[in-house]
């Protein structure tokens, strides 16, 4: 008995050290449950950017084990270091509302900035934990904390799961269904194939003439010679892609009021009214996995163009982390996630130019582009380019590569 209650005791005090492993997990579960709404289920990359960020959690915390000789000072160390590496952004974002209102040019440094503060915060953590003799209360706070910090991210998680849409809701009216069932009736080898191609981003003729001087008239001629329909004084209803697209697709105005920040505004345009018409009309459904959960159509689609690109969770959880910079911009070293969204561009235009035309039947086909929209990633004849991107100010002489961009995606069109 005595030897069963010692080493009980020894497994206690293994156990207890486990805030590390919760505090690496938290930062991911955090994004995904404040974003549920719009990344709708992604369980699969959700459980492997925890997995990575769990990983280098346990790796950490026995490299600092070896080094420490000290499993609670190894575990505080971790502590700090998963802090460390998930808070890049939200440092970025303090330091960028600090320069808009002391304006002492932090914005181009931002990075050396926060490696300098989190510095003095390890030599601090290091003087204290030098210092300390007993660290029993400092590991019970931090266990109780990691703990609750978990469960409050999984309830947002749980509560969004078990309040989640099994069927997909009938948007169509009676006169609807009437017009259907007498549209089904006609000779069906006449339905035509429909595109809707959605360069984000990209100005009207006129404004594109007035403020670029550039005539887009032969880009227009083209377009309503293959039978698309371009609308040349076209304004936008809404500030966002999200409003203008849940409009559009269903015949309507979008109330953003009554729609921002809740999961109304995601099931307008994951369960679409125009969608639902082409489905009932035995149209294919076609469409292009553009990175953006706004048309994330992955369980609509009938035929998906997918490219094994990187989602739009796992590049939040990337972009949070002391990596950022590393990701983003013409950096000689790491992964880059711009590359990442030139190819996904090209795979796009060059589907849609030779494999979509040869699906059999009529089709209705969706092609989100992030093009012009920042960051500016191509000029007009196809150069890869960076300006306006993701960490980067705005200058205004950079209008001028969106024009460029937006000549590049005409041509591509």
């Amino acid at each position: 008995y005595y030897e069963f209650v010692v080493k009980f005791k020894r497994m206690k005090n293994k156990l207890l050290i486990f805030y590390p492993f919760l505090l690496a997990v938290y930062p991911v579960l955090f994004l995904y449950s404040h974003n549920i709404n719009e990344l709708g289920h992604q369980l699969f990359w959700l459980t492997v950017m925890a997995g990575g960020a769990l990983t280098l959690a346990v790796v950490f915390y026995f490299v600092l084990c070896k080094i420490t000789a000290n499993k609670i000072k190894a575990g505080i160390y971790s502590s700090a270091f998963i802090i460390f590496f998930f808070s890049y952004e939200y440092f970025r974002n303090i330091l960028n509302k600090a320069n808009k209102v002391m304006q002492v040019g932090f914005f181009e440094h931002q990075y050396l900035v926060f490696l300098c503060f989190w510095a003095l915060i390890f030599i601090a953590l290091f003087y204290f934990l030098k210092k300390t003799k007993s660290f029993a209360e400092i590991n019970k706070f931090l266990s109780v904390f990691a703990v609750t910090l978990v469960v409050l991210a999984l309830v947002g998680v749980v509560r969004y799961t078990a309040a989640g849409r099994q069927t997909a809701p009938d948007n169509l009216t009676t006169e609807d269904k009437k017009f259907i069932e007498d549209f089904k009736k006609k000779d069906q080898t006449l339905l035509p194939d429909v595109y809707y191609i959605v360069p984000d981003g990209y100005a009207n003729l006129s404004a594109l003439q007035e403020y670029f001087n550039y005539d887009s008239a032969e880009f227009a001629k083209f377009l309503n010679q293959k039978g698309f329909q371009m609308a040349k004084n076209s304004k936008s209803n809404y500030p966002n892609t999200q409003f203008s697209l849940a409009a559009s697709l269903n015949m309507n105005y979008v109330d953003s009021t009554a729609t921002e920040g809740s999961g109304k505004l995601m099931e307008m345009l994951r369960y679409n009214k125009v969608l639902q018409f082409f489905k009932e009309l035995g149209y294919k459904f076609v469409v292009f996995d553009s990175g953006y959960a706004i048309t994330n159509y992955k369980k609509n689609a009938d035929v998906l163009f997918d490219g094994g690109f990187l989602g739009e969770f796992p590049l939040l959880v990337l972009r949070s982390t002391a990596f950022q910079p590393f990701f983003i911009g013409n950096w000689p070293i790491g992964y880059n996630l711009d590359n990442e969204m030139r190819k996904r561009i090209l795979f796009t235009f060059d589907k849609l130019g030779s494999e979509v035309p040869r699906i059999e039947g009529p089709k209705f086909v969706i092609a989100h582009v992030n093009l012009p929209h920042m960051p500016y990633l191509f000029d007009r004849d196809g150069k890869e380019i960076y300006v306006a991107g993701y960490g980067k100010s705005f200058k205004p002489e950079d209008i001028s590569a969106f024009l460029e961009y937006s000549i590049f995606g005409a041509r591509k069109i």
